[in-house]
């Protein structure tokens, strides 16, 4: 049951988290804003799958059709920008992080 009320509030972050990037995006194309919107909505379509899977499961109802092994199905598309996403996120943070490392010139560090 928590799960199911939950929804509302991950839509909530969800469209918070695309305003921001509408925010900060760039004209003409805004490639930031469009990323930010298919990972959100990708994250909430998956919540939204498992949990319509478990409560099939959990009243005996039939299994649903979305999550399906063919190319075009639900699940399928949303693994794919998941993985898509997840992978560049990743390689975002990693030269974030080299960016941001902290170089203390020589002579500098006994001061």
């Amino acid at each position: 049951m928590y799960r199911i009320r939950e929804l509302p509030v991950l839509q909530d972050e969800a469209h918070r988290a695309i305003a921001y990037a509408a925010e900060y995006s760039d004209p003409p194309w805004h490639k930031d804003y469009f990323r930010e919107r298919q990972y959100q909505f990708t994250r909430l379509g998956i919540n939204a799958v498992i949990l319509a899977v478990r409560l099939r499961k959990a009243t005996g109802m039939p299994e649903t059709r979305l999550t399906g092994h063919d190319e075009w199905s639900a699940v399928s598309v949303f693994r794919k920008v998941w993985r898509r996403e997840r992978a560049l996120r990743a390689a975002e943070a990693t030269r974030n992080r080299e960016w941001n490392q902290l170089v203390i010139p020589d002579g500098m560090s006994n001061q």
